[in-house]
């Protein structure tokens, strides 16, 4: 417990560092990715505005981490291809709190239903997890949260690799497209409406609409959803990576707060707590930026 604390101290001393709010000391640290320790790093000086970007990386978390990651608080639900899956304690909270107002009336079918959206995200994770394992990146695990799942991953930084990892985790929605869309013609004989007096064909309805909503909305061009990572990832290959996080976060701000206050005056409370989320993350990723832009102008 005490080594974590003393990592994510260094950590955030690094940070402070880079943005000029702290005096620079005489000893530099240095996180090492491979062991996920801090050290001191005595010997050759440098300059103290030139940390390891990895440090700094631990700190900024976008839906597609590619940061070290703290599994605090969430469970470990399974292991499949190598790779974690865990959930957060919050994830049932909210599973409690949806069923207040949506499966009391039908136990069974929610249940179903809940699972089944389980199932989408973490297939929509693997996509991100075995893509950026197929170009030669490093994946840690997967956890899922309320908002959302997230695959740790550090892809090689360049735009090609990037661009495959985060785009494969939207494909695999769009490879449901069609077998939700059979299944519901089929067996739910095409249905347009829930009904309690036809539970399959409102479950496969309900099915093929959670997996196109997800698909549409985690598409759309607002950093850090997959959609503004798309977006920054081909921006990569015309204007560099310290350019292409600013513009793509710079426009999910402006984006994310019209989401906001559009969920707002339709009293979308859930919606408004994802435009937050968005606002937070795009905030980082402009200051991911500058840190990129000051400190490693030559590379990015």
């Amino acid at each position: 417990m005490m080594r974590r604390v003393g990592e994510l101290g260094c950590r955030w001393r690094l940070v402070r560092q880079c943005l000029g709010r702290t005096d620079t000391p005489s000893w530099q640290y240095r996180l090492m990715p491979r062991r996920g320790a801090c050290h001191r790093r005595a010997g050759r000086r440098r300059h103290p505005c030139q940390p390891c970007i990895a440090a700094v990386r631990c700190l900024y978390f976008p839906l597609m981490s590619n940061g070290l990651s703290d599994t605090s608080g969430s469970l470990r639900l399974f292991r499949a291809f190598g790779i974690d899956v865990y959930v957060h304690w919050s994830w049932f909270i909210i599973a409690a709190f949806m069923y207040q107002f949506v499966g009391v009336r039908n136990p069974p079918w929610f249940i179903a239903v809940y699972l089944s959206l389980f199932a989408i995200v973490v297939m929509h994770e693997f996509g991100h997890a075995l893509a950026c394992r197929s170009v030669g990146g490093f994946v840690k695990h997967i956890v899922l949260w309320p908002l959302g799942g997230v695959a740790f991953v550090r892809p090689p930084e360049r735009p090609g690799p990037t661009l495959w990892t985060i785009a494969a985790g939207p494909l695999v929605n769009v490879a449901l497209v069609p077998v939700t869309w059979v299944l519901w013609m089929t067996l739910g004989q095409g249905v347009t409406a829930m009904s309690p007096d036809d539970l399959l064909g409102s479950y496969l309805l309900a099915l093929m609409v959670m997996n196109l909503v997800l698909l549409v909305f985690n598409m759309l061009p607002i950093y850090p959803l997959d959609g503004g990572q798309v977006f920054q990832s081909i921006l990569w290959f015309i204007v560099g990576r310290a350019r292409s996080i600013r513009i793509a976060a710079t426009t999910g701000m402006v984006l994310g707060v019209i989401l906001g206050a559009v969920a707002f005056a339709y009293e979308r409370w859930f919606i408004v707590v994802i435009a937050a989320f968005i606002l937070m993350q795009a905030y980082n990723g402009i200051q991911y930026a500058r840190y990129l832009a000051a400190h490693e102008p030559q590379r990015y």
